[in-house]
């Protein structure tokens, strides 16, 4: 019977030392289940101190950013002039708006979006300017490209041809040409 009493005696030192000892109602302290929102708000607590530490570590160090720094630099893009204020002239010498000049050069039988686009580049926009262009010309522009295969010995003809607009002849001549080439 002595050691009965020394136990429960022990055991509720203990629950009064330590508030989570598992006391229950039956020894008039608090059950477990209502300790769960005591442990939330001290985590919450624990969280928003950390997270306050945190900002001021980042304030502390925006104070070394110069003034009017950002990650983000404005850039500015310049104005783009419009199609109607944009001239290219032809080797006829009649200006014509930059939306108007340029023609299909894939029609050019050899010549495909990639070449097409380096004579772009190159500032051949039109058939009349192909067809007024040297094939020693033309070569030198595939070659500054890094294009090797294209043989552009038809593409002045067939060019000149297209800015005529005689198409009947241009089909004829280009179902004698294999890639642009006289087979």
């Amino acid at each position: 019977m002595k050691l009965k009493t020394k136990l429960h005696t022990l055991m509720h030192r203990a629950q009064l030392i330590s508030p989570l000892a598992g006391k229950t109602e039956e020894t008039g302290g608090i059950p477990w289940w209502a300790l769960i929102p005591s442990l939330l708000i001290i985590t919450a607590v624990l969280v928003w101190l950390w997270l306050r530490q945190e900002s001021n570590k980042t304030e502390e160090l925006s104070s070394y950013i110069p003034a009017g720094y950002s990650p983000h630099p404005k850039i500015e893009i310049p104005p783009q002039p419009t199609a109607a204020a944009t001239k290219i002239s032809d080797p006829i010498g009649k200006a014509k708006p930059a939306a108007l000049e340029n023609d299909d050069l894939k029609r050019i039988e050899g010549i495909g979006p990639k070449i097409s686009s380096v004579f772009q580049n190159a500032g051949i926009h039109t058939f009349a300017q192909l067809a007024a262009a040297e094939t020693s010309r033309l070569e030198e522009i595939l070659r500054e490209a890094g294009i090797r295969i294209a043989n552009p010995e038809t593409w002045p003809e067939q060019a000149a041809l297209a800015a005529k607009g005689d198409w009947d002849s241009l089909k004829i001549l280009q179902e004698r040409l294999k890639g642009g080439r006289r087979v």
